[in-house]
């Protein structure tokens, strides 16, 4: 990519704590409902969302708008977290990282 449509490098900073029991109370949603997973970040907050339910936690850093992504990770991810505290969430234009997790995702336009 070129010019205005390079995408850049987001990064947020969550307390490992809170990120854990948000992908547990995600994880358990899921399961009934499916689907994709949306992170989108305002006011010092990122908004982990799916359908029907949306948890807020702190966060630090830079974001694009909403990133969405298959929620398959989810479950894995809140049995065996990321190490390390806080978590380090990266969008690099195509996919999320989480710890040594990489999560194929689009942005919204």
């Amino acid at each position: 990519m070129t010019g205005s449509a390079t995408v850049g490098k987001y990064q947020l900073v969550v307390d490992r704590k809170e990120f854990l029991a948000a992908l547990k109370a995600i994880a358990r949603f899921r399961r009934r409902r499916g689907g994709f997973v949306r992170f989108a970040y305002a006011d010092g907050e990122l908004a982990i969302a799916m359908p029907d339910v949306t948890i807020r936690i702190t966060a630090q850093g830079t974001w694009p708008t909403e990133v969405t992504m298959t929620g398959e990770w989810v479950k894995r991810m809140a049995r065996v977290p990321p190490a390390g505290d806080p978590v380090t969430v990266t969008y690099d234009g195509t996919r999320v990282l989480i710890g040594t997790t990489v999560i194929p995702a689009v942005r919204a336009r």
